[in-house]
Protein backbone atom coordinates (compact mmCIF):
# COMPACT_ATOMS: atom_id res chain seq x y z
CA UNK A 1 0.00 0.00 0.00
CA UNK A 2 0.85 3.51 -0.07
CA UNK A 3 0.14 6.52 1.65
CA UNK A 4 -1.04 10.07 0.32
CA UNK A 5 -1.11 12.68 2.64
CA UNK A 6 -4.34 15.43 1.74
CA UNK A 7 -4.97 18.75 2.97
CA UNK A 8 -7.55 17.76 5.33
CA UNK A 9 -4.77 16.18 7.50
CA UNK A 10 -5.99 12.75 6.95
CA UNK A 11 -4.69 10.13 5.38
CA UNK A 12 -5.73 8.35 2.31
CA UNK A 13 -4.43 5.03 1.64
CA UNK A 14 -4.44 3.61 -1.46
CA UNK A 15 -4.21 -0.46 -1.68
CA UNK A 16 -1.93 -1.19 -4.47
CA UNK A 17 -0.39 -4.59 -3.62
CA UNK A 18 -0.53 -7.07 -5.46
CA UNK A 19 -1.86 -5.48 -8.10
CA UNK A 20 0.51 -1.83 -8.37
CA UNK A 21 1.57 -3.13 -11.65
CA UNK A 22 -0.95 -4.50 -14.53
CA UNK A 23 -1.06 -5.36 -18.33
CA UNK A 24 -2.96 -1.96 -19.58
CA UNK A 25 -3.39 -3.30 -23.38
CA UNK A 26 -1.72 -6.74 -24.91
CA UNK A 27 -2.98 -6.88 -28.82
CA UNK A 28 -2.05 -9.25 -30.83
CA UNK A 29 -1.19 -8.65 -34.87
CA UNK A 30 -0.86 -11.68 -36.79
CA UNK A 31 -0.08 -10.18 -39.93
CA UNK A 32 3.72 -9.21 -38.96
CA UNK A 33 3.55 -12.01 -35.72
CA UNK A 34 4.15 -8.73 -33.38
CA UNK A 35 2.08 -8.71 -30.07
CA UNK A 36 2.05 -5.39 -28.45
CA UNK A 37 2.39 -4.92 -24.90
CA UNK A 38 1.60 -2.11 -22.59
CA UNK A 39 2.37 -2.30 -18.56
CA UNK A 40 1.36 0.11 -15.79
CA UNK A 41 3.18 0.34 -12.98
CA UNK A 42 2.24 2.86 -10.08
CA UNK A 43 5.88 2.51 -8.74
CA UNK A 44 7.72 4.68 -11.13
CA UNK A 45 10.87 2.98 -10.73
CA UNK A 46 10.25 -0.89 -10.91
CA UNK A 47 13.69 -1.10 -11.27
CA UNK A 48 14.67 -5.01 -12.92
CA UNK A 49 12.07 -6.50 -11.06
CA UNK A 50 9.07 -6.10 -12.84
CA UNK A 51 8.79 -8.90 -15.72
CA UNK A 52 6.81 -9.72 -18.66
CA UNK A 53 7.51 -13.69 -20.28
CA UNK A 54 5.82 -15.08 -23.29
CA UNK A 55 5.54 -18.72 -23.27
CA UNK A 56 4.06 -20.51 -26.04
CA UNK A 57 1.66 -24.08 -25.30
CA UNK A 58 3.65 -25.69 -27.87
CA UNK A 59 6.34 -27.47 -27.58
CA UNK A 60 7.41 -26.78 -31.20
CA UNK A 61 6.92 -23.19 -30.33
CA UNK A 62 9.49 -23.10 -27.41
CA UNK A 63 12.13 -21.15 -29.30
CA UNK A 64 9.27 -18.32 -29.40
CA UNK A 65 10.44 -17.89 -25.46
CA UNK A 66 10.98 -14.76 -23.74
CA UNK A 67 11.60 -12.55 -20.88
CA UNK A 68 11.90 -9.27 -20.91
CA UNK A 69 12.50 -7.02 -17.99
CA UNK A 70 9.88 -4.34 -18.03
CA UNK A 71 12.08 -0.64 -18.45
CA UNK A 72 14.77 -2.35 -20.44
CA UNK A 73 16.03 -1.11 -23.59
CA UNK A 74 13.37 -2.42 -26.24
CA UNK A 75 10.47 -0.70 -23.30
CA UNK A 76 8.86 2.91 -24.06
CA UNK A 77 8.52 4.80 -21.00
CA UNK A 78 6.24 7.39 -20.20
CA UNK A 79 5.54 8.84 -17.03
CA UNK A 80 1.87 10.14 -16.07
CA UNK A 81 1.89 12.97 -13.13
CA UNK A 82 -1.19 13.11 -13.10
CA UNK A 83 -2.27 9.81 -12.52
CA UNK A 84 0.96 8.80 -10.65
CA UNK A 85 2.13 5.82 -12.87
CA UNK A 86 4.35 5.29 -15.71
CA UNK A 87 3.38 3.41 -18.86
CA UNK A 88 5.61 1.06 -20.60
CA UNK A 89 4.96 -0.66 -23.93
CA UNK A 90 6.96 -2.41 -26.05
CA UNK A 91 6.62 -5.25 -29.11
CA UNK A 92 7.35 -8.73 -29.12
CA UNK A 93 7.77 -10.77 -32.36
CA UNK A 94 6.97 -14.37 -32.83
CA UNK A 95 8.76 -16.72 -35.42
CA UNK A 96 5.86 -17.72 -37.17
CA UNK A 97 2.11 -17.17 -36.64
CA UNK A 98 1.17 -16.40 -33.42
CA UNK A 99 -0.01 -19.59 -31.64
CA UNK A 100 -1.45 -20.08 -28.07
CA UNK A 101 0.84 -18.47 -25.42
CA UNK A 102 0.49 -17.18 -22.17
CA UNK A 103 1.75 -13.92 -20.82
CA UNK A 104 2.80 -13.07 -17.48
CA UNK A 105 3.70 -10.53 -15.32
CA UNK A 106 5.34 -11.35 -12.35
CA UNK A 107 7.58 -9.47 -9.84
CA UNK A 108 10.50 -11.44 -8.32
CA UNK A 109 8.92 -14.86 -7.39
CA UNK A 110 4.63 -13.48 -7.42
CA UNK A 111 2.91 -13.93 -10.65
CA UNK A 112 0.65 -10.64 -10.75
CA UNK A 113 -1.22 -11.22 -13.95
CA UNK A 114 -1.57 -13.50 -16.55
CA UNK A 115 -2.93 -12.88 -20.11
CA UNK A 116 -3.93 -15.44 -23.05
CA UNK A 117 -3.01 -14.48 -26.40
CA UNK A 118 -3.20 -16.54 -30.14
CA UNK A 119 -6.16 -18.55 -28.92
CA UNK A 120 -9.85 -18.90 -30.68
CA UNK A 121 -12.24 -16.81 -29.22
CA UNK A 122 -15.50 -17.54 -27.71
CA UNK A 123 -17.37 -17.54 -30.91
CA UNK A 124 -15.15 -19.95 -32.43
CA UNK A 125 -15.07 -22.50 -29.33
CA UNK A 126 -18.68 -22.13 -29.06
CA UNK A 127 -19.09 -22.89 -32.97
CA UNK A 128 -16.86 -25.49 -33.33
CA UNK A 129 -19.12 -27.35 -30.22
CA UNK A 130 -21.86 -27.84 -32.95
CA UNK A 131 -19.94 -27.58 -36.39
CA UNK A 132 -16.40 -29.40 -35.45
CA UNK A 133 -13.90 -28.17 -37.86
CA UNK A 134 -16.45 -25.83 -39.47
CA UNK A 135 -17.32 -28.64 -41.90
CA UNK A 136 -21.13 -27.41 -42.19
CA UNK A 137 -19.23 -23.80 -42.41
CA UNK A 138 -17.17 -24.44 -45.18
CA UNK A 139 -20.22 -26.60 -46.90
CA UNK A 140 -22.54 -23.47 -46.78
CA UNK A 141 -19.96 -21.03 -48.26
CA UNK A 142 -19.15 -22.95 -51.15
CA UNK A 143 -22.79 -23.65 -52.15
CA UNK A 144 -24.00 -23.06 -55.50
CA UNK A 145 -26.91 -24.03 -55.34
CA UNK A 146 -28.89 -23.30 -52.03
CA UNK A 147 -28.63 -19.44 -51.61
CA UNK A 148 -30.13 -19.83 -48.10
CA UNK A 149 -27.19 -21.55 -47.34
CA UNK A 150 -25.11 -19.56 -48.53
CA UNK A 151 -26.10 -16.54 -46.91
CA UNK A 152 -26.36 -17.96 -43.35
CA UNK A 153 -22.78 -19.22 -43.86
CA UNK A 154 -21.75 -15.78 -44.24
CA UNK A 155 -23.63 -14.41 -41.64
CA UNK A 156 -21.49 -17.38 -39.55
CA UNK A 157 -18.26 -16.26 -40.73
CA UNK A 158 -18.95 -12.48 -40.41
CA UNK A 159 -20.19 -13.64 -36.22
CA UNK A 160 -16.94 -15.35 -36.14
CA UNK A 161 -14.90 -12.37 -37.32
CA UNK A 162 -15.98 -10.61 -34.30
CA UNK A 163 -18.71 -8.55 -36.27
CA UNK A 164 -22.25 -8.00 -35.16
CA UNK A 165 -24.11 -9.74 -37.51
CA UNK A 166 -27.69 -10.77 -38.42
CA UNK A 167 -29.60 -12.26 -41.18
CA UNK A 168 -32.02 -9.97 -43.29
CA UNK A 169 -32.21 -12.10 -45.89
CA UNK A 170 -36.42 -12.46 -47.32
CA UNK A 171 -38.33 -10.66 -49.78
CA UNK A 172 -40.85 -9.81 -46.79
CA UNK A 173 -38.32 -7.36 -45.60
CA UNK A 174 -37.98 -3.67 -47.07
CA UNK A 175 -35.62 -2.93 -49.30
CA UNK A 176 -33.21 -5.39 -46.84
CA UNK A 177 -29.76 -6.72 -47.99
CA UNK A 178 -29.16 -10.17 -47.31
CA UNK A 179 -26.56 -9.64 -44.17
CA UNK A 180 -25.65 -6.57 -42.26
CA UNK A 181 -22.62 -7.08 -39.49
CA UNK A 182 -21.67 -4.08 -37.18
CA UNK A 183 -18.33 -3.04 -35.78
CA UNK A 184 -19.06 -0.45 -32.65
CA UNK A 185 -22.31 2.26 -34.08
CA UNK A 186 -20.14 3.54 -36.49
CA UNK A 187 -18.69 1.10 -39.13
CA UNK A 188 -21.16 -1.52 -40.93
CA UNK A 189 -20.69 -4.60 -43.91
CA UNK A 190 -23.58 -4.30 -45.49
CA UNK A 191 -23.31 -7.45 -47.38
CA UNK A 192 -26.03 -9.11 -50.38
CA UNK A 193 -25.20 -12.51 -51.06
CA UNK A 194 -25.01 -14.82 -54.37
CA UNK A 195 -24.48 -17.82 -55.33
CA UNK A 196 -23.67 -16.43 -58.91
CA UNK A 197 -21.11 -13.79 -60.05
CA UNK A 198 -23.32 -10.34 -59.84
CA UNK A 199 -25.02 -8.60 -63.07
CA UNK A 200 -23.58 -4.48 -63.18
CA UNK A 201 -27.46 -4.08 -62.42
CA UNK A 202 -26.96 -6.15 -59.49
CA UNK A 203 -23.98 -4.16 -57.87
CA UNK A 204 -25.91 -1.00 -59.15
CA UNK A 205 -28.57 -2.04 -56.67
CA UNK A 206 -26.62 -2.83 -54.03
CA UNK A 207 -25.35 0.48 -53.76
CA UNK A 208 -28.42 2.48 -54.28
CA UNK A 209 -29.43 -0.29 -51.59
CA UNK A 210 -26.64 0.91 -48.90
CA UNK A 211 -27.10 4.82 -49.95
CA UNK A 212 -30.79 4.30 -48.79
CA UNK A 213 -29.81 2.28 -45.70
CA UNK A 214 -26.95 5.22 -44.75
CA UNK A 215 -29.70 8.44 -45.59
CA UNK A 216 -32.08 6.59 -43.28
CA UNK A 217 -29.85 5.90 -40.63
CA UNK A 218 -28.81 9.38 -41.05
CA UNK A 219 -32.22 11.28 -41.35
CA UNK A 220 -33.69 9.47 -38.77
CA UNK A 221 -31.15 8.37 -35.75
CA UNK A 222 -28.70 11.97 -36.73
CA UNK A 223 -25.78 9.40 -37.36
CA UNK A 224 -23.59 8.53 -39.49
CA UNK A 225 -22.42 4.78 -40.14
CA UNK A 226 -19.77 4.21 -42.55
CA UNK A 227 -20.42 1.50 -45.13
CA UNK A 228 -18.25 -1.39 -46.52
CA UNK A 229 -20.92 -2.27 -50.06
CA UNK A 230 -19.80 -6.18 -50.07
CA UNK A 231 -21.00 -8.97 -52.45
CA UNK A 232 -20.45 -12.13 -51.06
CA UNK A 233 -20.33 -15.00 -53.90
CA UNK A 234 -18.93 -18.51 -53.52
CA UNK A 235 -17.10 -18.48 -57.03
CA UNK A 236 -13.00 -18.29 -57.42
CA UNK A 237 -11.24 -15.42 -57.72
CA UNK A 238 -9.94 -16.38 -60.85
CA UNK A 239 -13.28 -15.90 -62.51
CA UNK A 240 -13.86 -12.23 -61.03
CA UNK A 241 -12.40 -10.07 -64.04
CA UNK A 242 -10.17 -6.90 -63.58
CA UNK A 243 -13.45 -5.76 -65.73
CA UNK A 244 -15.93 -6.84 -63.00
CA UNK A 245 -13.75 -5.33 -60.25
CA UNK A 246 -13.27 -1.91 -61.63
CA UNK A 247 -17.24 -1.95 -62.37
CA UNK A 248 -17.59 -2.74 -58.65
CA UNK A 249 -15.48 -0.28 -57.41
CA UNK A 250 -17.18 2.61 -59.62
CA UNK A 251 -19.87 1.67 -57.64
CA UNK A 252 -18.11 1.94 -53.92
CA UNK A 253 -18.84 -2.35 -53.81
CA UNK A 254 -16.26 -5.13 -53.90
CA UNK A 255 -16.44 -8.26 -54.47
CA UNK A 256 -15.72 -10.80 -51.86
CA UNK A 257 -15.01 -14.63 -53.59
CA UNK A 258 -14.23 -17.73 -52.43
CA UNK A 259 -10.30 -17.46 -51.64
CA UNK A 260 -11.84 -14.43 -49.64
CA UNK A 261 -13.88 -16.05 -47.32
CA UNK A 262 -11.15 -18.63 -46.64
CA UNK A 263 -8.81 -16.38 -45.33
CA UNK A 264 -11.48 -14.10 -43.46
CA UNK A 265 -12.19 -17.84 -41.57
CA UNK A 266 -7.94 -18.08 -41.49
CA UNK A 267 -8.29 -14.50 -39.54
CA UNK A 268 -11.04 -15.72 -37.17
CA UNK A 269 -9.17 -18.18 -36.15
CA UNK A 270 -6.10 -16.79 -35.59
CA UNK A 271 -8.15 -14.18 -33.39
CA UNK A 272 -7.35 -10.82 -35.69
CA UNK A 273 -9.54 -7.49 -34.33
CA UNK A 274 -12.64 -7.37 -36.59
CA UNK A 275 -11.51 -4.07 -37.54
CA UNK A 276 -8.85 -6.10 -39.39
CA UNK A 277 -11.65 -8.38 -40.98
CA UNK A 278 -13.31 -5.14 -42.35
CA UNK A 279 -10.52 -3.45 -43.39
CA UNK A 280 -9.69 -7.04 -45.69
CA UNK A 281 -13.24 -6.97 -46.99
CA UNK A 282 -12.98 -3.04 -47.88
CA UNK A 283 -9.64 -3.97 -49.84
CA UNK A 284 -11.13 -7.65 -51.48
CA UNK A 285 -10.18 -7.31 -55.24
CA UNK A 286 -8.07 -3.79 -54.91
CA UNK A 287 -5.42 -4.47 -52.16
CA UNK A 288 -4.37 -1.10 -52.76
CA UNK A 289 -7.37 0.33 -53.54
CA UNK A 290 -9.64 0.17 -50.94
CA UNK A 291 -13.35 1.50 -51.50
CA UNK A 292 -14.22 4.67 -49.94
CA UNK A 293 -16.46 4.08 -47.11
Amino acid sequence: MRAIHNHSQSTQLEVISPYWAAFTEVRCHAGDARIEVAVTSWWLDPEDDLVVTLIPESKAQAHNRQRLVVGGECWHREVDERERCVRFSAALLFNGAVGPATLNLGYRDRRIQTVSVGVASGRLVVHEMFDPGYRILRERLATRTASDEFETGVVWLLHLCGLGAIHYGGKKLNRSTDAVAFVGSGLAVFGECTVEKPSLDKIAHVASRAEAFRTQIRDAHKRDVRLVKAIFMPVPRSTVTEDDRERAYEHGVVLVAAEDMAELLDMAKRGEDPLAAVGFIACCGNPTRPIPL
